[in-house]
């Protein structure tokens, strides 16, 4: 008898840890805050739901997106009532019958689908905003028109709850500081006055200063060059794209890194060729380097 219920035993015990990891994946959290806010002016009840709103992102694949969708939510019922995605009636049904779960169910499959259509035509993100009002003919009508468009109202109510977000998805690498010092192109070196090109643009911001991934993607390099861009990482993300970080104090992350938008890389500093605390940002594109400055609307940034 003995010999019959060890191996039951042990069988038991196998599948109530596979249980167990199984309802870990299913019920994840969303991924900590990096000490700063991506969404700005959402209510607490929006704020409330971020873990559900994460556990279907991620069901959905868009987890990367979860800051859009929490600001769409704060557009349309503020986190309030039951129906807080504004499903119901887009279904068929009478106003405001969804529950909370199904309505964050629905809308975040109804964001993963326009989102996904949206890559397939060429749309960018505010289109994919507004189609979520509009309904996803919306985005078939901007790629008809050769992205040519009126205006967006329900896109600009969105984004104005979302923080250094452009119109090209990516986040600014330094939330609260957007000072330039110096930009993409031809200058004086500022150590060796040589003129030469300079491969992206100059953040100034204070030591320690949280730099963020602008996109989420997987870290590439991570090293320390003395002479040249001191603590440097580089992220690789989808459709040939990579963005460089450099002169910072501390690198947080390691090659091979999983890195989400808005999450913490490295902190500002001053290492390698530099005259003062600040993040040299570049941006390449299928292997060369382009203006970062092009992919951010001038009121998220200032030049000195």
């Amino acid at each position: 008898m003995k010999l019959i219920m060890l191996p039951l035993i042990f069988l038991l015990a196998l599948l109530i840890i596979i249980a167990a990891i199984a309802m870990a994946f299913v019920t994840g959290q969303p991924p900590p805050d990096p000490g700063f806010s991506v969404g700005v002016n959402l209510s607490d009840e929006v704020l409330a739901l971020k873990p559900l709103v994460f556990h279907y992102a991620r069901y959905f694949s868009v987890e990367d997106y979860i800051w859009y969708i929490l600001a769409i939510m704060q557009v349309e019922s503020g986190g309030r009532g039951e129906d807080v995605m504004q499903r119901s009636e887009s279904l068929g049904l009478p106003p405001n019958s969804l529950t909370k779960d199904e309505s964050i169910r629905q809308g975040v499959q109804h964001f993963s689908q326009l989102l996904g259509h949206a890559e397939r035509l060429g749309a960018d993100m505010d289109t994919v905003l507004q189609a979520y009002r509009y309904g996803v003919t919306f985005i078939d009508y901007v790629a008809e028109h050769d992205g040519q468009y009126i205006a967006m109202p329900f896109a600009r109510l969105v984004r104005s709850h979302l923080v250094g977000i452009g119109s090209s998805g990516f986040l600014w690498p330094t939330p609260r500081h957007n000072l330039v010092t110096s930009l993409f192109g031809n200058r004086r070196h500022p150590i060796t006055g040589v003129n030469r090109m300079h491969g992206g643009i100059d953040i100034a911001a204070p030591f320690g200063t949280p730099i963020v991934a602008v996109a989420s993607g997987v870290v590439t390099f991570v090293g320390y060059e003395r002479s040249g861009f001191g603590n440097w990482i580089i992220i690789d993300h989808q459709n040939g794209f990579q963005t460089w970080y450099a002169h910072n104090a501390r690198n947080l992350v390691r090659v091979g890194d999983r890195v989400l938008q808005g999450q913490q890389i490295a902190t500002v500093g001053s290492t390698g060729a530099s005259t003062g605390p600040h993040v040299h940002f570049e941006v390449w594109q299928d292997g060369a380097r382009v203006d970062p400055l092009q992919f951010f609307p001038e009121s998220m940034f200032r030049i000195r």
